[in-house]
């Protein structure tokens, strides 16, 4: 055998370097198993758990063996026990964990099973005669065990994973890494039996620098798994377990030292006195928080406030906007808050609250051709492809609540989240809807899944729920609203369509009718008589279409300064002959001061020939019409009032509407028209029966235009503005 001296500062390195890799196996084992409080290890996870804190027994009894206590003691015999029977037991429960741990391998036989495990018997019952009297053949049948049992571990390892397996217990290294690593541990294992003491418990240097590089290497596919955690886990139970060290090397020189407190007298528990027990307590609980926040922000660059944060996202998420839209929002939020490689979200159709939706499950029926169920929304460098081909099949066994990807128990979720790189699951759930799931790609030091973090994730999946319930309200009440409106134009097109068709429908029965006498009788004296009935007809048919086309038709307005008193008594001379005609009589009093509104002054006079030829035409007898003036702080009105019978009340809140009269020979358009080109000035035309006597009130409210003021009209949707003679900008 290679022996080499070993210095006494030499075993405290090893000793040292021992601890740090018992802890690094004790970091891996709370990382993965126990990061959520609702979630202990099944299945793969027990055994790695069971498998990892051997490996901590394991190399802390080393660690201890390295102190050199008398060989002859208690505590040397009970370190050499479980440095002896852990290192048995983890390799059968790492040679089990293998086929557990690797994607798309059948779970082994219970034959299998009974031989693996049946290995173990054997090396304990090796390891039972070591311990009662250690000798060379006894060590190299330990060797052998360790070596056989490691060569088949290793070989399960790669062929797995040249066959296109995957461990998901350890990192996604190619094939070429785990061939590297399997030759180093089976090479490191080989140098184990060759540098091997025949002394139990005294080791050579040479064995243990090789003891520590194995363990440190066996670790490293399974930390870079879950690094980030594994990391945080042991920097601060580190440095706990420092502290813990100089305050026993602290009592332990003080209760040596014959002038100190104990007089030189070790206490029951090495020097352990009650003022290093209050210490040692106080080193595992006082500062925890301190020491988690220096670690997150310091190593990890995480903040301390994230969950504040991640609250403060939900409340800022807009629900006016579309789902998909708040969906985009929050992906990003969790990105940046959490500081995470990728997020994506997977909205479904509506299902039922209570648990995953079904497979019978149909998309919801939308309006938003955009739209596709399920919608998938990423912020980050994020493949959802692998989840969404699959996400029929894999609704059913979608988990209830947050979990790591190492959680779950159904093999084919644990593919496609394994494929698209997911780390976490989080449902997305209102307690009216479940609208589906949030997935994190948590990157190398962001694997781990800790207890805050999937509970401050589960209460940020609930309020984005609620938060897509309000945005789902609001676009349904936005469709609703664009369908009552598109319900509302569709009914008004169809009665003025209807309307339209009843002024047609009777010049075109007369005009079809003389056409049919005419071709009857070619040579009939009456041909040139029915012919002009045919003209005129064809020619109200033109007129009320003509009309309806300039009501439909955009208006475009030429603004500039109108005097309405001037207007006024212009239009009244320009009907003179039509007053004289119809022996009607107008009174008007033009006002003291110009009256000056901002308008296209012909389309005001039409709105004033409008009136008063509709006021002239309700009278059968001497017609008579008073028109005024009147101007308000923030209007002005022109008031025309005839004296006829008025308007029956059940047409008058109809009167403005296309088709509407209450003249037997109207078309129905004139108001309806005045009443546009009233709007397109930023004014209106009212209707009112009068104050006093028979008769109807007509009256155009126009805005003022203030002395000095620019002519400018508000612009009107269709309408086009043209100042000055050149079409500006104002126009909608």
């Amino acid at each position: 055998m290679l022996e080499t001296p070993v210095q006494p500062w030499t075993l405290y390195l090893f000793a040292a370097l021992h601890a740090v890799t018992a802890l690094v196996w004790s970091s891996l084992a709370r990382s993965y198993c126990f990061c959520h409080s609702t979630v202990r290890p099944r299945g793969a996870l027990r055994l790695f758990a069971w498998m990892a804190w051997m490996f901590a027994a394991h190399y802390g009894a080393k660690a201890v063996l390295d102190f050199g206590p008398p060989t002859d003691g208690p505590v040397f015999i009970a370190s050499c026990a479980v440095a002896e029977v852990t290192i048995v037991c983890l390799l059968v429960l790492l040679r089990h964990l293998v086929p557990l741990g690797v994607l798309g391998v059948p779970r082994p036989s219970r034959a299998w099973l009974a031989v693996n495990y049946g290995f173990g018997a054997v090396g304990l019952v090796v390891v039972g005669f070591m311990l009662l009297g250690p000798t060379a053949s006894s060590i190299d049948a330990f060797d052998i065990y360790l070596t056989v049992l490691t060569t088949l571990i290793l070989w399960d390892l790669v062929r797995f994973v040249r066959a296109g397996r995957r461990p998901i217990l350890m990192a996604d290294l190619p094939f070429r890494g785990y061939v590297a690593l399997a030759i180093f541990l089976f090479i490191g294992v080989i140098l184990l039996g060759v540098t091997e003491s025949p002394t139990l418990g005294i080791q050579t240097v040479a064995w243990m620098v090789t003891h520590i590089l194995v363990g440190l290497a066996a670790a490293v596919p399974f930390a870079l798994r879950n690094l980030g955690e594994v990391l945080r886990t042991f920097l601060i139970d580190g440095a706990r377990f420092a502290v813990c060290l100089g305050i026993l090397a602290t009592a332990r020189g003080l209760a040596s030292n014959p002038s100190g407190p104990s007089g030189g007298q070790l206490g029951p528990f090495g020097g352990l006195d009650g003022v290093a027990a209050v210490l040692l307590l106080l080193a595992l609980t006082w500062g925890s928080t301190w020491l988690e926040i220096r670690v997150d922000r310091g190593v990890l660059r995480q903040e301390q406030d994230w969950r504040g944060q991640l609250r403060g996202a939900v409340q800022d998420l807009a629900p006016e906007g579309s789902v998909e839209a708040v969906a985009q929002s929050a992906a990003t939020a969790v990105t940046d808050i959490l500081r995470v490689d990728a997020a994506g979200l997977i909205l479904e159709p509506s299902t039922p609250a209570a648990g995953p939706p079904s497979a019978e499950g149909q998309p919801r029926e939308t309006d938003d051709a955009e739209v596709r169920w399920p919608l998938a929304v990423t912020a980050g460098d994020f493949n959802l492809r692998p989840i969404l081909e699959a996400w029929p099949e894999l609704r059913p066994s979608m988990p209830t609540g947050a979990s790591d990807l190492l959680w779950l128990e159904d093999e084919a979720l644990q593919t496609a989240l394994f494929d698209a790189g997911a780390n976490w699951m989080v449902p997305v759930e209102s307690p009216r809807r479940h609208w589906g799931y949030l997935f994190v790609t948590a990157g190398l030091l962001g694997g781990g899944a800790s207890r805050t973090r999937l509970e401050s994730l589960e209460t940020f999946g609930r309020g984005l729920a609620l938060v897509l319930e309000a945005s789902d309200l609001m676009q349904r009440a936005r469709r609703a609203e664009r369908e009552l409106a598109r319900t509302e134009k569709l009914a008004a097109l169809g009665e003025t369509a209807a309307r339209l068709a009843h002024e047609v429908r009777n010049p075109l029965t007369a005009a079809r009718s003389l056409a049919q006498l005419m071709a009857r009788d070619p040579m009939s004296a009456h041909n040139e008589e029915h012919g002009a009935l045919v003209v005129r007809e064809l020619d109200r048919v033109e007129e009320r279409v003509q009309a309806m086309l300039q009501f439909a038709r955009q208006e475009c307005l030429r603004v500039s300064p109108v005097d309405l008193g001037e207007l006024v008594h212009q239009t009244l001379r320009d009907l003179a002959n039509y007053f004289a005609s119809h022996g009607a009589r107008a009174s008007f009093e033009p006002p003291p001061a110009p009256v000056t509104v901002a308008g296209d002054r012909e389309r005001l006079r039409q709105i004033l020939v409008n009136l008063i030829t509709n006021g002239v035409e309700a009278q059968r007898h001497s017609p008579q019409l008073e028109l005024e003036i009147r101007r308000a702080h923030d209007r002005v009105t022109v008031r025309i009032r005839d004296r006829g019978p008025g308007v029956p009340e059940a047409v008058r809140g109809r009167l403005f509407e296309p088709f509407v009269s209450s003249k037997a020979k109207g078309t129905g358009l004139g108001l309806a028209i005045s009443q546009r080109i009233a709007t397109a000035h930023g004014g209106s035309l009212e209707a009112s029966p009068a104050d006093v006597g028979d008769g109807m009130v007509f009256s155009l409210h126009l805005p003022p235009l203030e002395a000095g003021g620019e002519a400018r009209v508000e612009a009107q949707p269709g309408v086009h503005i043209e100042a000055g003679g050149a079409l500006g900008t104002l126009g909608a």
